[in-house]
Parts: structure tokens; sequence; C-alpha cells
């Protein structure tokens, strides 16, 4: 039974997303017995998420919040390694940390069944795509298409056992993982600049040689107040570069 469990939400102009998100994450975390805590780290932010993040703060009935501010964008791996730092010495084998795209796109109450498949004995749990139950609402189709470009590849490169979904940042951990990544990866975590960087994290995970497990996630893309932050030029760019050598 794990006693905390941490939400790790990167964010860049999310705007009201942000402030559903935590409303949700707060919904959510008065159904289960661990208590939440929610770290926002904003990466410098053009439009209005810090005040959205502020109003959220304001209306919050269960959860811890944190917040992390950028002064400048360092992008998704800037903000993923703030937060992984915040997190170095609070990590036990009775905290689980979940990462989650910022844009509530992602549904927090499927923390529940990943939550139980990490005390199962699993050491991290992928919110995937591509299981059997999994659907996909509101995604451009050429960026369905893309993403299953990306699998393919690195499904033949990579074969990490348990993995069908390498880039969705929804993701549980368990402490005694991350504990394990902490020992053998310094800081600052993450190299890669592009949304690739999500993969890289699963790769320098892995080094662990983790049990990892997938449940079906219902992606609502229409959740989604603002448009997407992702340069698909650098992210093939970054992912090529990265599927032909060990992170």
């Amino acid at each position: 039974m794990f006693r905390k469990i941490y939400f790790l939400l990167p964010v860049y102009n999310e705007s009201k997303s942000i402030h559903d998100l935590l409303l949700n994450i707060d919904a959510f975390s008065q159904t289960i017995s661990p208590s939440v805590e929610s770290i926002v780290i904003d990466d410098c932010s053009k439009d209005d998420s810090k005040k959205w993040i502020q109003k959220a703060k304001n209306n919050l009935k269960n959860i811890t919040l944190t917040e992390i501010f950028h002064t400048e964008n360092q992008g998704l791996r800037g903000a993923l390694n703030s937060g992984f730092a915040h997190l170095s010495n609070q990590v036990s084998h009775d905290t689980a940390v979940i990462t989650m795209d910022g844009d509530n796109t992602h549904n927090p109450y499927l923390v529940r069944e990943m939550i139980e498949r990490l005390e199962q004995g699993a050491d991290m749990a992928i919110a995937s795509r591509y299981c059997p139950q999994s659907r996909i609402s509101g995604l451009p189709k050429h960026r369905i298409f893309l993403s299953q470009g990306a699998r393919l590849l690195y499904k033949i490169f990579w074969r990490i056992p348990g993995v069908k979904d390498y880039t969705c940042l929804f993701r549980a951990h368990s402490g005694e993982l991350l504990k394990k990544f902490y020992k053998c990866t310094p800081a600052p975590y993450l190299e890669e600049k592009s949304f690739a960087c999500t993969t890289e994290l699963l790769a320098k995970l892995n080094k662990a040689a983790p049990t990892i497990v997938e449940v079906p996630m219902i992606l609502k893309y229409g959740n989604k107040f603002s448009a997407s932050n992702v340069q698909l030029g650098r992210t093939i760019l970054s992912s090529l570069q990265i599927l032909t050598r060990k992170a």
C-alpha cells in the first residue's frame, strides 16, 4: 500500500486545461487512501496558465500543490528535470510518482488501476494507446499516423518487455524504481531537447530491468484548450537519433 502519490505535471501554455486537470486530480484524490501532492512545473508559459494554476489552488480541497516556475523556457526536458530533482529526496518504497501531460487529455481516474498494478508487483505502469480496449478521440489523423510509425520503430529497435507505447508520458512509477534511477542517473537526468525525452526517460528507467505493464487508456484530445506544443519536425529527428543509439 502506498502512503503518498505524487503527480508530476509539466505545463507550457496550457491555459484553463491545467486548472481543470488539477481539479480532476483533487476529485480523484478523495476516492483513494494515499495522500496526493501535485507538482506543477510551469515552463515560462506566455499565456494565462499561471492565473489558472492560482485559481485551481484556491479551490483545491484535498491535495497539496507545489509550484515550480521557470524564468526561461527549457522545454519538456527541463520541466521533467526540475520535477525529478524536486522529488529526489522524497521518493521511498511507499510512494509512487505519476507523470502525465498538463493539458487535461489524461484521465487521473485511470491512476487507480495503474497503482493497483504497482501494488501487484509491477515497477511501472504505462497508460497505453495500444491496448485492445484503448481509444483515441480528437487527435488529427496525421498525428495518429506518426505515433503508430514511431511505435513500430521503437518496437523493432528497443523491444522493451511489456511495452507497446514508448512515447506516452502518462506513467506510474514505484518509488523503488525511481530510487534506482536516481542512483545510476546523475542530474540533469534527461538530455533530449524535444518531446523525445519521454522515450529517453523510459530507456534510462529500463536500465534497472523493471517489470513494466500497460493499462488501456482513452485519450480525449478534445479536452485540450490550447494548441499542441509538439514541434513535430524536431521530435521526429530526435526520435530517429535516439532510436539508433543507447539512451
